[in-house]
């Protein structure tokens, strides 16, 4: 869910992991390239078994929308490394 060359300069081949960043949380994902993906940009998916991308969401008054009300769901800002080998 990376664009290719996200994934070439990360150094990661196809199928190795990288970690999401943000103040709350890190998450640990596949790497997987899709052309249709804007770089510079990590698109995740919601209902993926396993892996809580709800939890990435920063909470608190500063994160929320100030039309609605309603906490930011999208554009989340995260730091995208490569995963450690072996790392779980």
């Amino acid at each position: 869910w990376l664009a290719p060359a996200d994934l070439v300069a990360l150094g990661l081949p196809d199928g190795g992991d990288i970690l999401l960043h943000t103040t709350s949380a890190t998450l640990q994902l596949p790497a997987v390239p899709v052309s249709g993906v804007s770089p510079g940009t990590v698109v995740v998916p919601h209902g993926v078994p396993g892996m809580n991308i709800n939890a990435l969401m920063p909470s608190g008054i500063t994160h929320l929308e100030p039309l609605s009300g309603q906490h930011r769901m999208t554009g989340i800002a995260v730091q995208v490394s490569a995963a450690p080998q072996g790392c779980t």
